[in-house]
């Protein structure tokens, strides 16, 4: 999914392969007090960054 994010990724990648996950926010409210994420959608992004690295590591 394209993101208008800037974060580390953006300076890093110039040099090295980057990606960001993202954990979906109770109404798509971000860099805000209000920001919050449920405990399930936090899981998930692990399980995931887990398969990711997992994969990584058997190349």
């Amino acid at each position: 999914m394209p993101s208008g994010a800037g974060h580390d990724a953006m300076v890093v990648g110039r040099y090295v392969p980057a990606a960001m996950l993202f954990t979906q926010s109770k109404d798509g409210i971000s860099h805000n007090p209000k920001e919050w994420s449920s405990l399930n959608d936090c899981t998930q992004t692990v399980h995931v960054l887990k398969r990711f690295i997992e994969k990584v590591c058997d190349e």
